[in-house]
């Protein structure tokens, strides 16, 4: 399993992590995010100060295109997702 921590352009800290499913887990502090889909569906994910996420882009360095995205948790400015890739 795979971990790599980033920053959002404000210089937040955002945990990548590979999940044993081949998915990925994004998390970290954000006092807001955007997105749009619906709740298990959605199409674009927006951190506070990023990253960007969106269905059928590449996933930033790493190997594969988005597939999915699923909001897992948000709570007390806590966000974490799952970003599944082929």
């Amino acid at each position: 399993m795979m971990t790599k921590l980033i920053k959002s352009r404000y210089g937040v800290n955002r945990l990548i992590t590979e999940e044993a499913d081949g998915s990925l887990t994004i998390e970290g502090e954000s006092l807001f995010y955007r997105c749009s889909g619906n709740e298990k569906d959605l199409e674009m994910f927006d951190f506070e100060g990023g990253p960007f996420l969106m269905v059928g882009d590449p996933m930033m360095e790493f190997e594969g295109t988005i597939k999915s995205i699923e909001l897992l948790e948000s709570k007390d400015n806590n966000v974490r997702i799952k970003v599944r890739c082929e």
